[in-house]
C-alpha cells in the first residue's frame, strides 16, 4: 500500500471482529511505531499490550462513549516515560507521533485501530486495570486494535484553503 493511500483510507475503527491477530503482525506493528521522532533520539514511550478480554472489558467500562473497545482483541495502552523526558511538551507528541504509526501500519497490515483519549482524566483507574504501578509512567491515550467488522463511513476534510493561514 502506497504511504498516500494508507493514510488517506485510515479510519477510526469502532466495530472489531473476535479474531486476535497473530504476534507477527503485532510485532511489526510496535517495531515500525518505535521510529517516531523524538526529541533528543530520547524515544520517551512504553507501551502495554493487552489481550485478556477481562481486563479490556474493565477499561472499556471506564468509557462513556468509547465503549466499543471491549470488543477490540487487543488494546494498546502508551505511556510518557518521565525518566527520559527533557520537553513535555515535545515528548507528549512524540507519544503522538507514535500512536500514528501505529495507527498506520495497523492500516497497511489489514488490521483497524482506534485512538481512545475519552479516558484520559480516568488515568489512574486504567494504570491500576492494567497492572502498571509505575509512577514515572504518565498516561496518553489507548489504542483499539484488530480485524474491522463492517465497513467504516468515509468522513470528508476541509479543503486545503480552510487550514492554511
Amino acid at each position: 500500500m502506497e504511504t498516500d493511500e494508507c493514510i488517506k483510507t485510515r479510519r477510526s475503527v469502532r466495530f472489531y471482529k473476535d479474531e486476535v491477530p497473530d504476534n507477527e503482525i503485532l510485532n511489526k506493528i510496535i517495531s515500525s511505531a518505535i521510529y517516531a521522532p523524538s526529541g533528543l533520539n530520547l524515544q520517551p514511550w512504553k507501551i502495554k499490550i493487552l489481550k485478556d478480554r477481562d481486563t479490556i472489558k474493565k477499561i472499556s467500562d471506564l468509557c462513556q462513549k468509547s465503549r466499543f473497545a471491549a470488543q477490540a482483541p487487543i488494546l494498546l495502552i502508551v505511556f510518557l516515560d518521565r525518566d527520559v523526558t527533557y520537553d513535555f511538551t515535545k515528548d507528549v507528541l512524540s507519544c503522538g507521533m507514535l500512536m500514528q504509526n501505529i495507527m498506520l501500519m495497523a492500516n497497511s497490515e489489514g488490521l483497524g485501530s482506534c485512538l481512545i483519549g475519552e479516558i484520559n482524566d480516568k488515568s489512574d483507574e486504567v494504570k491500576k486495570i492494567s497492572g502498571v504501578n509505575d509512577g514515572k509512567l504518565i498516561f496518553m491515550g489507548i489504542i483499539t486494535l484488530g480485524y474491522q467488522r463492517g465497513v467504516t463511513a468515509v468522513t470528508s476534510r476541509k479543503p486545503v484553503e480552510k487550514i492554511l493561514i
